[in-house]
């Protein structure tokens, strides 16, 4: 089938590709350099690849040979780490699609590619930066940041919890049987930790991870103001990617910087401060082992250790309490044991 114009040909590779919306921007970005590259539009590259091919025009002599490799000399250049090979896959994935026999392309030597800086503590945002931005993001990005500290959830199992996920997760404490009177309760106290059970999007393995009190406490106000009470409505707004680019915007206009080419404050940047800092994060004895955090982010243990050993939410929630310190940003929390309950006890910093 031949089309007239790029985006024609574009929407059909993608319909029939079956491509997520987050596919669709990232091939958008790679097919604009390419054609911006060879000052061709996709249309006329595609015409020229299947000409050649039905003319029988010899390997050596091909000119999809020469575009490939120059556009990766390009992005060598002008890229970091995946970017290049990557970027070059979809290409020849593109190709491919449309019935074009791409020629074998030399692979590349790792050595030529400039690689992404190695991610430091030093790097991490800083509990002062992070204070800082929550100053400057609406009500919603606010949400999707307390969000990710408290929990290390990734981006998509963050956006997978709904308003069920906080009203069933804090079921024990308010008691209450509708949602906005459950909210008024979270939004009075100080010392609730949301229990959320989610599914790790890579693995389909069910897992718990917690909400602590300042995030809890500031989602009930913000649900109250919204007047946003269905039960089965995101529990954040904004989808995964326009998220990120508010991420991105906060980032730049705080001049928080960038390592490993990526901005510092950005979702899977809180995943990493909420491992390290429940891990490493003060010299107390408030500190859970990397086997922990493993769990309470839903990176799995292998098949036997799954089959044997079931995870106890009460448990895991009382080892969170006891480090949830280290991710805290305005308040202090102790607590006591009481009929092997724990009670959370809450202090401004």
């Amino acid at each position: 089938m031949y089309f007239t114009n790029d985006q024609e040909l574009i929407d059909d590779f993608h319909l029939k590709s079956g491509h997520s919306l987050g596919s669709i921007r990232s091939y958008k970005s790679v097919f604009n350099k390419y054609r911006n590259f060879h000052e061709m539009s996709l249309c006329e590259l595609l015409a020229e690849a299947i000409g050649e091919q039905e003319n029988h025009t010899p390997q050596n002599r091909l000119s999809i040979y020469d575009r490939i490799i120059s556009f990766r000399d390009y992005l060598v250049k002008n890229s970091i780490g995946n970017t290049v090979t990557n970027s070059v896959s979809k290409i020849k994935t593109f190709y491919y699609y449309n019935r074009v026999a791409v020629p074998f392309i030399p692979p590349l030597n790792s050595n030529n590619i400039a690689k992404n800086d190695i991610i430091s503590f030093a790097d991490l945002p800083t509990k002062d930066e992070l204070r800082l931005a929550l100053k400057f993001a609406d009500d919603d990005l606010k949400l999707w940041i307390l969000v990710l500290i408290s929990s290390g959830a990734t981006r998509c199992e963050a956006k997978s919890m709904t308003n069920r996920t906080l009203f069933e997760g804090t079921q024990s404490y308010h008691k209450k049987d509708n949602f906005p009177e459950a909210l008024k309760y979270l939004s009075r106290r100080n010392n609730i930790v949301c229990t959320c059970n989610l599914i790790r999007r890579k693995t389909d393995k069910p897992y718990y991870t917690f909400l602590n009190p300042e995030c809890v406490q500031r989602i009930a106000r913000i649900k109250l103001k919204q007047g946003d009470f269905d039960l089965e409505s995101p529990l954040l707004k904004y989808d995964v990617n326009h998220v990120n680019r508010k991420f991105k915007k906060l980032n730049d206009y705080l001049g928080f910087g960038e390592v490993g080419g990526y901005a510092r404050l950005r979702p899977h940047m809180l995943r990493k401060f909420n491992a390290t800092h429940l891990t490493q994060g003060s010299m107390n004895d408030d500190l859970l082992g990397m086997d922990l955090v493993d769990e309470l982010h839903g990176r799995g243990k292998n098949k036997t250790r799954e089959a044997y050993y079931k995870d106890n939410p009460e448990y895991l929630k009382r080892k969170y309490i006891m480090a949830m310190n280290n991710i805290s940003l305005y308040r202090r929390y102790s607590h006591e044991i009481d009929n092997d309950k724990i009670k959370v006890i809450s202090k401004p910093l």
